[in-house]
């Protein structure tokens, strides 16, 4: 473990502090330990499958923290162990070439990729990691979105509606990183010297916190979160034409159901589901070699 000091003069008396910027003295090692077994396989020039499976542990994960405001430090933060993680997934990909000659070639590739993790410990006095909606945690994944939600609307004796009713407790939303992903390619030679060539990117099972999303409700400029508003009798921004339900009715409930879902108070309302499938490339080439043998024979 690498300790650079600093020795800073603070204060009228000249006093000198010395503290690590980018190390901890006391710092352990962090120890990883992974376990890889997969094959690769090919049949008949045309097919090939290639396959991982991996499993490993960590010791004494190494995260930064950031000092207290009040030892004036300034915005530094310091290396400091926080417990154990384990971690496991999968690795393939899927090759078939259907098409091969002279003039023309097919080649087709899928990679499947799989992968989850779980902290196993933390620290002896440390619970939880909280990052604004992400938390380190035993039993979860690492950077777990992990916060309170509306769990519906709250209505006054009358029906009106008053609020949102919060969760009990902070609730598991998913994860920002996807555990499956991989990508998709197709490269397609014709006519011996064109190419068409095109590659996906795709991923499931992860979450993202929009931020924009809540700011533009906590700022009152989102249409839907102030059509609601107008369509409970709310004052709202920029809404004109709707009429205002009859308290009560089915359609009132419904109105201040999807109303409680975007409470800005309740960051857990703004992680939403973020699976995707990207066109990275698309290019068409030309091999214009055969073209330049016959201006430049050398």
């Amino acid at each position: 473990a690498m300790n650079l000091t600093w020795v800073a003069n603070v204060g009228a008396s000249g006093t000198s502090l010395n503290y690590s910027i980018f190390g901890n003295p006391q710092i352990k090692p962090e120890r990883i330990k992974e376990m890889e077994i997969g094959f690769d396989a090919e049949l008949m020039n045309m097919f090939s499958l290639e396959f991982t499976y991996y499993n490993g542990n960590s010791e004494n994960s190494i995260l930064r923290g950031a000092y207290a405001p009040t030892t004036g430090y300034g915005n530094y933060t310091y290396p400091y162990n926080v417990g154990n993680t384990k971690n496991h997934g999968f690795e393939t990909m899927f090759q078939v070439t259907p098409i091969r000659s002279a003039d023309y070639n097919l080649s087709l590739s899928f990679i499947w990729n799989y992968q989850t993790n779980v902290v196993d410990t933390l620290g002896p006095d440390t619970p939880e990691i909280i990052s604004t909606s992400n938390v380190i945690k035993p039993g979860f994944k690492k950077w777990e979105f992990y916060d309170y939600v509306s769990v519906g609307p709250l209505f006054d004796a009358t029906g009106k509606y008053t609020g949102a009713q919060k969760s009990a407790t902070k609730v598991d939303l998913g994860n920002p990183l996807p555990d499956h992903s991989g990508s998709v390619t197709l490269n397609f030679r014709f006519l011996k010297n064109f190419n068409l060539y095109a590659m996906g990117e795709w991923g499931l099972n992860n979450k993202v916190y929009s931020f924009v999303v809540q700011d533009m409700v906590a700022f009152r400029c989102h249409p839907e979160y102030e059509r609601l508003r107008a369509l409970l009798g709310l004052s709202s921004n920029g809404i004109t034409g709707v009429t205002a339900l009859t308290i009560g009715s089915s359609e009132y409930i419904d109105a201040a159901t999807k109303y409680a879902m975007m409470n800005s108070s309740n960051k857990g309302n703004f992680v939403k589901d973020a699976d995707y499938f990207i066109i990275r490339e698309l290019s068409l080439g030309y091999d214009a070699t055969d073209l330049l043998k016959e201006f430049v024979p050398s």
